[in-house]
């Protein structure tokens, strides 16, 4: 009889929610690693193994025993592999994209015993080749990922050049056990009085208003994306060591100004993914330790934005105390789930990630860009993405279009890079005073937009106009 793991916290979050989702993907995280230079195929599904055969969490399988679920890890298993040569094609870059975001929009199927966890090879060129790597959140975070594919690079180099592989690794397991710890401790019970009690004090935050009346709730999203100048970034870090605060907290001080006025209510929630991984072995260890903090926004309006920056790092500094509790403990306790709205309560979602992606192939150079599954649920998701201490930084905005048009996703993106210098040189100015439109978008919607002005001529009246509409369509309903 195999022996059976109960689900850690965070998993019974990501299964429970799923069940609410079947055959949907929203749970399917991963990303594309962009290498220019050749790979062979064989190689790269020999690495692919040895990744797996490597960390426990990813030969998990889930298994129902009598309507509970629990992790089985297979002894040995050896994982999906895809290869596939694009590079005849018209446009190999294109159609490898299109593939790429069809096979990563699939859903795994929980039920199957099958692995929560598949690799791609794509060609598109003799130098230039896409990885993929597709993981069921179940299995791995985002900060796994990048343990994954910097040790993916390694089992590649290592099985190339026939050397021992290194298969040192932390089993997800150990991360099990403290959670079962951790529930029967005094540290479960402080944390969810102190959720408790906050959420008692506040009611279920609202979502956005839907850019057409009467529009359902979809789960259908789209990413746009912008980049802030390594240049603007190094003034941001400046600026918050002299107020005393983070990058993290400025970024969510602008993202909370700038999407404010769209949601309806007072109370604004972002969700925080957080790591909760509390010690240098969790941080090694492959598998799903992240949990969402909400961070609530109330009545902020007559604040300047260095007071509101300080309000925010301190209440993360009280609320990260208690991030191990799950998110859907502290709603239910509250009572805010009622109906059949699945939707999340938290408006934003926002993630700083500062992972290390430092990954090669062979000694080619690779780029490592996360994918999105296009299913966004709550209003807006917002990934802050640090790749090092050079390069740009890169801001995707993941907009459900239930809330969201192209239109109205572009104009908060431009606003976003305007108010950025704005608060940079004015932090004093009060938040309810600042515009979501800048200057320019201000101009154009007030002026050009309303620049209709007609030269009518003299002695004719509305009535005069109307009659000749008449004349011009008798056929259509005054």
């Amino acid at each position: 009889m195999p022996h059976l793991y109960a689900l850690t916290l965070p998993q019974q979050d990501v299964y429970y929610d799923q069940l609410l989702h079947k055959g949907s993907a929203i749970y399917n995280i991963g990303a594309k690693v962009v290498v220019n230079g050749p790979l062979d195929p064989e190689i790269f599904a020999a690495a692919a193994a040895l990744l797996v055969a490597q960390h426990d969490s990813l030969r998990a399988v889930i298994v129902n025993n009598e309507g509970t679920p629990f992790m089985q890890i297979m002894e040995t298993a050896v994982p999906s592999v895809v290869y596939r040569d694009f590079s005849a094609e018209t446009d190999p870059l294109a159609t490898a994209e299109t593939f790429i975001q069809q096979q990563f929009a699939l859903p795994f199927d929980l039920e199957s015993g099958q692995l929560l966890n598949n690799y791609m090879l794509l060609k598109t060129g003799d130098q230039h080749f896409y990885i993929i790597g597709k993981y069921h959140h179940l299995v791995a975070d985002g900060w796994s990922t990048a343990l994954l594919f910097s040790r993916l690079g390694r089992h590649y180099s290592a099985v190339r050049t026939m050397t021992p592989p290194d298969m040192s690794a932390f089993s997800y397991l150990d991360f099990a056990e403290d959670d079962r710890t951790y529930l029967d401790s005094g540290s479960y019970q402080e944390d969810w009085h102190y959720w408790h009690t906050k959420l008692s004090l506040l009611e279920p935050p609202r979502p956005m208003q839907p850019i057409r009346e009467r529009s359902r709730f979809t789960l259908v999203s789209d990413r746009a994306e912008l980049y802030l100048e390594r240049a603007l970034y190094d003034r941001i870090s400046q600026f918050c060591k002299k107020h005393g605060v983070s990058v993290f907290h400025f970024l969510i001080g602008v993202v909370y100004v700038c999407f404010s006025p769209l949601v309806e209510g007072s109370t604004v929630m972002m969700g925080l993914p957080l790591l909760n991984r509390k010690n240098k072995k969790f941080k090694e260890t492959v598998g799903l330790f992240a949990g969402v903090t909400p961070l609530f926004f109330n009545g902020f309006t007559d604040r300047p934005f260095h007071v509101l920056l300080k309000d925010i790092y301190n209440e993360l500094r009280a609320s990260f105390r208690h991030q191990r509790l799950p998110l859907s403990r502290m709603t239910t306790d509250a009572g805010w789930h009622t109906g059949t709205d699945h939707r999340p309560h938290h408006q934003v979602f926002f993630s700083y990630e500062k992972h290390d992606y430092a990954v090669s192939f062979d000694d080619h150079p690779a780029t490592v860009l996360p994918l999105t599954h296009q299913l966004e649920r709550a209003c807006l998701a917002v990934y802050v993405r640090e790749f090092d201490n050079i390069r740009d930084v890169k801001v995707d905005f993941d907009y459900n279009i239930t809330y969201f048009d192209t239109a109205l996703i572009q104009t908060c993106l431009e606003r976003f890079q305007t108010l950025i210098p704005e608060l940079l040189d004015n932090p004093g100015q009060p938040i309810g005073t600042i515009s979501l439109l800048d200057g320019a978008s201000r101009d154009r919607i007030l002026h050009r937009f309303n620049d209709t002005a007609v030269a009518y001529p003299p002695g004719r009246t509305v009535m005069d106009y109307f009659m000749d509409q008449c004349v011009r369509t008798p056929q259509q309903p005054a």
